[in-house]
């Protein structure tokens, strides 16, 4: 039977959900939809102002309650079956615990005592981990942390709503959820950072293959990058978003020889490099790339310590670097592309740090989310961070028709959903009261209320019995009386029913000979007049044959005049009357009738004519009809007759039309 999961992804200037429904072993995208949390912007007062680089301010609009975003979304994809939410207004936190081997309750006891710091004033924990999948002695557990207070709000207002969630993920470890699903298969050995650009998060997850080794949110978004351009340009945070989504500015509307400037009023330059629209071009000053270039190694020495210690951090760019950064970007949004690709260089070490690598190798960065559609940040990434840059996918062309333009802004919202899907990662943030008050409710409750409504119920029944139990012993008697009776009214019946079936095959019987008398006439009536017309054409030989199609009676010569007129008769004889329990009581096979016709050879003649007067005798026995309008024969059967040298030979066998009992009334004399 299939079930649906619904995953909720509450970000910071918009909700998205997506459904999901689980059948066969597989997941097929039923339902997605998007609301944005921010009200519509009030329309510009100064459509026509003369300074398009100098634009009035125009305030935008307020951000809509959360309830009010969710009634939208609600409307638009109704939240089916199981739900897991993420949300980006609450705070969380990521750690990695290391720990030997041991029992599961061992485990959790201790995990449960390294997170109790992070517990609120009444001690309520809201946290949940996993094993990240490395091989090693040791086991790093992934860690999950929110605070419990924002989470008993979210709850509320979605309870407010009717909507009662499952499970409260995280929305950077949900991400890992779609590796498996994505069309661009990465090997088991392979490295890959998925980056997931939102409004005014970061989420950042490393990946093993399939699996998710780490992840982590940096405190950065599309909106640093509307910010600065908004300030750069005097403009409401409105208008730059417009600009910087509709690629209006136009690098800023800077020529090549302005974005030199730029650059090289930023710094001086270094070198005169001729190679400057080359993706890889390599300025003085950056001679060490960004992310260690070696293989992951799940080693467990203090090796990864030193390792993580040595680690430069991301240079600053070059003057090649800058120049090419300003033609993709803008001198105004270079900026925060920059403090990005720091962000990600960072993470990248805090990773190999967590995870005690002695070296971390990408072999491809993939972006996601509705900041990577900002066009040339993949470009600049990629040069930045000495990287291949790529747009992230979380499923098949073919699967994500229902997301929309762009399916990568659902990935978190993706991610949640397949939660429930078999070796999925699946967190669970809701603090512990809210949990224990789940499992009351869904399960021990219901044991009290059964367990009451049981014994109401024995009382009942015990009562009911009591009082049935006299009228019972009465209708068993009448029961004893009715069941005599019937079985009485059976034996008649039976008795009834062989007299019937006897009394039918007599009147079969008497039928069939009826019947083959009057068709054995209207043979010879037929066969007089298909003679008439064709003179010279003498019928030789005819006989009925039985429904299995052996002869009724031993075949019988007719001698005839010239064109079959003078006959003296022929040998008939009827369907076995064995054969009429194979038909309907209202219907009787009459066989077949066997004809042999001759035409002797006169000189002069074509063997065409010869075939040509067979064939429209032929058609005209078949053609012709009893008085009642229906066909004597419905089908014919020609036999291959060699020919002899003084004559034309045919045999032919006509099938009699079934003769229908309910119609012999209406039907007339031969």
């Amino acid at each position: 039977m299939a079930r649906f999961v619904t995953g909720l992804d509450i970000g910071n200037s918009s909700l998205r959900a997506v459904t999901l429904r689980y059948a066969g072993g597989g997941v097929q995208v039923v339902r997605a939809a998007t609301v944005q949390r921010q009200q519509e912007e009030q329309p510009d007062p100064f459509p026509n102002w003369p300074d398009s680089n100098n634009p009035p301010v125009v305030d935008t609009g307020a951000f809509k309650p959360l309830r009010q975003a969710l009634r939208e979304l609600t409307a638009l994809c109704p939240l089916k079956g199981q739900v897991v939410v993420g949300t980006s207004d609450a705070q969380a936190l990521i750690r990695y615990i290391s720990t030997i081997p041991m029992s599961e309750d061992r485990l959790q006891r201790l995990l449960r005592l390294e997170l109790q710091q992070h517990a609120d004033d009444d001690g309520d924990l809201a946290a949940d981990s996993f094993v990240v999948p490395m091989a090693g002695e040791e086991l790093i557990h992934c860690c999950g942390i929110a605070q419990a207070g924002q989470i008993r709000e979210l709850l509320r207002e979605l309870k407010a709503l009717g909507c009662r969630p499952q499970q409260v993920h995280l929305q950077s470890v949900a991400m890992g959820n779609t590796f498996a699903l994505a069309p661009e298969p990465l090997d088991a050995e392979a490295m890959a950072l998925v980056v997931d650009v939102g409004a005014r998060t970061t989420r950042l997850a490393l990946r093993l293959g399939d699996n998710l080794l780490a992840c982590r949110q940096v405190p950065m978004g599309g909106e640093d990058f509307t910010r600065v351009l908004a300030e750069q340009r005097k403009l409401s945070l409105a208008q730059a978003e417009a600009m910087k989504r509709d690629r209006r500015y136009g690098h800023l509307g800077l020529d090549s020889r302005a974005a030199n400037n730029a650059a090289t009023t930023t710094q001086p330059a270094t070198n005169n490099d001729t190679q400057a629209d080359t993706l890889w071009l390599d300025d003085e000053q950056e001679t060490s790339p960004s992310p260690p270039a070696a293989t992951a190694s799940a080693d467990a020495s203090d090796d990864w310590l030193e390792a993580a210690l040595d680690h430069d951090p991301l240079p600053p760019p070059g003057q090649e670097t800058r120049m090419i950064e300003v033609q993709q970007l803008g001198p105004e949004l270079s900026q925060p592309a920059e403090a990005l690709a720091g962000h990600i260089s960072s993470s990248l070490n805090w990773f190999r740090a967590q995870l005690k690598l002695r070296d971390l190798s990408l072999q491809r960065i993939e972006l996601c989310g509705g900041g990577a559609l900002l066009q040339g940040l993949p470009e600049f990434l990629q040069r930045r961070l000495r990287t291949s840059v790529s747009s992230y996918h979380p499923l098949a062309e073919d699967a994500v028709a229902a997301l929309g333009q762009h399916p990568s802004c659902y990935t978190a919202a993706l991610g949640m959903a397949l939660s429930a899907r078999r070796g999925a990662i699946s967190l669970d943030l809701r603090p512990e009261s809210e949990q224990r008050s789940a499992i009351f409710q869904e399960r021990i409750v219901w044991w009290y209320a059964t367990s009451a409504a049981m014994i109401i119920l024995a009382v009942v029944f015990i009562t009911h019995m009591l009082l049935q139990r006299a009228h019972l012993d009465s209708e068993m008697q009448r029961y004893t009386d009715h069941q005599r009776q019937f079985q009485q009214y059976e034996d008649d019946l039976r008795s009834l029913s062989n007299r019937r079936q006897a009394l039918q095959q007599d009147v079969r019987g008497i039928a069939s000979r009826i019947f083959a008398g009057r068709d054995l006439l209207y043979v010879i009536r037929s066969l007089k007049e298909a003679a008439e017309h064709h003179q010279d054409l003498w019928v030789a030989e005819f006989r009925t044959e039985g429904v299995s199609g052996t002869p009724a009676r031993a075949n019988q010569d007719v001698h005839t005049g010239r064109g079959g007129r003078g006959g003296r008769g022929g040998a008939t004889a009827p369907s076995p009357r064995n054969n009429a329990s194979d038909h309907v009581d209202t219907s009787i096979d009459r066989g077949r009738l066997f004809v042999r016709v001759v035409i002797r050879r006169e000189a002069g003649r074509e063997a065409q004519w010869y075939e040509r007067t067979f064939r429209d005798w032929l058609d005209e026995v078949m053609a012709w009809r009893r008085p009642d309008g229906e066909p004597l024969f419905s089908d014919r059967d020609l036999v291959e007759v060699p020919n002899l040298p003084d004559r034309h030979e045919y045999e032919v066998r006509f099938q009699f039309q079934p003769t229908a009992l309910t119609r012999h009334g209406s039907e007339g004399n031969p």
